[in-house]
């Protein structure tokens, strides 16, 4: 049986969502299908890890908008070498350049990989709002496929003009061997950061972007840590790390650095999860919270935010508030901390089994592989 060739195009391979939810795909099928990627401007830490694998990754090494003309002269030499069935890209610069590419070499079927939440509610550049706007008007013929990553995001991106007719929803998957529970990684990770058994550990994830909101975190975790002196904060992502003068001038301000241990950008997320007790999301705009599956799996309660899937995963009112309000995201922290322990054990066993039973990369997977080959036939 011949197999799917596909080609992949993502503005880089640097930690992100997307570009998880990507290397997921790449690291878990089977052999029907040829993958590569083509990354628009870095290869990034992710892109690092998928080469050592044997994926195959060609760099169009754009700095600015100004060469876009080059790299889009160069992505076309690649269809051309590699004469593909399908081409997928993902986010909003990679669709564009990818409808540009199918009108000018058009021997391949189109789908657009839309990980993003809410437009209207996220600080977006005014370039890429535009190119978001342009891709919505012409949603309707440009693509063979759109595939949202959650319910919320087909919903968003509707009403922004997208066409309804070419839209799916395929939800994010984890890897729950990966992603579980294992209370001596934790215990290891406690031991590293000067961290007993007697803290109770809070954890939140994301790189350093008005759209994690860092800033009302900051302020929840002071009002929290007001009432319980025992509790401290663990913080992953990139520029997430006490360099970041903003950042730290923001803890600072609330008299609470002794409170938090800033990581940095971590690749040992399965065993950072292990060592807390709660996972918060104070997010802005989500498509599909990848962190947030994450920390299921790995058996935590989360809190977060009203945004994207995030209601529909945690699916427990108690614990969604809404954005920017560090009053009710702390109260809801404060719900869980005055649970027992063996209330808060029950509660992140059923979220662990949620993500398995509903959630599995193995599930997200399969359901992009009869996509493929659906359009392909």
């Amino acid at each position: 049986m011949k197999k799917i060739k596909i080609l992949h195009v993502i503005s880089s391979l640097e930690m992100g969502g997307a570009e998880i939810t990507l290397s997921k795909l790449l690291l878990h099928r089977d052999a029907s299908f040829e993958e590569g990627v083509v990354v628009l401007r870095k290869i990034g830490s992710i892109g690092q890890q998928l080469q050592l694998k044997g994926i195959k990754i060609y760099n169009l090494k754009m700095r600015h908008s100004y060469d876009f003309i080059l790299a889009y002269v160069r992505l076309v030499k690649i269809l051309k070498q590699e004469r593909i069935d399908i081409l997928q890209t993902w986010m909003y610069h990679a669709d564009f350049m990818g409808a540009l590419a199918k009108l000018l070499y058009g021997r391949f079927k189109l789908i657009w990989t839309i990980c993003h939440g809410d437009v209207s509610m996220s600080p977006l550049k005014r370039k890429t709002y535009f190119i978001a706007k342009i891709c919505g008007h012409f949603s309707d013929r440009w693509p063979d496929k759109i595939i949202c990553c959650s319910e919320a995001t087909k919903k968003s991106h509707m009403k922004f003009g997208y066409a309804a007719n070419k839209m799916c929803v395929v939800p994010n998957g984890f890897d729950v061997s990966l992603f579980k529970i294992d209370k001596a990684a934790g215990e290891k990770i406690r031991a590293e950061l000067g961290l007993s058994d007697d803290h109770f550990i809070i954890g939140h994830a994301g790189r350093f972007h008005p759209v994690k909101d860092h800033f009302t975190f900051i302020q929840t975790a002071a009002l929290v840590a007001r009432q319980y002196k025992n509790v401290r904060f663990i913080c992953c992502g990139t520029n997430i790390d006490w360099d970041n003068v903003e950042l730290k001038a923001w803890i600072d301000k609330e008299g609470i650095r002794g409170f938090f241990c800033l990581l940095g950008e971590r690749f040992d997320m399965p065993e950072i999860f292990n060592a807390c007790d709660l996972f918060v999301s104070s997010s802005i705009v989500e498509g599909f919270s990848n962190v947030i599956g994450e920390a299921m799996a790995c058996g935590l309660i989360c809190v977060a935010t009203d945004n994207g899937n995030a209601k529909a995963l945690i699916n427990n009112p108690s614990l969604i508030v809404p954005v920017k309000n560090a009053k009710l995201l702390a109260d809801a922290i404060l719900y869980v901390l005055n649970k027992s322990t063996g209330q808060r054990c029950l509660l992140g066993e059923k979220n662990r089994e949620q993500i398995v039973t509903l959630y599995s990369v193995a599930e997200m997977v399969v359901q992009y592989e009869q996509l493929y080959v659906g359009l392909v036939n």
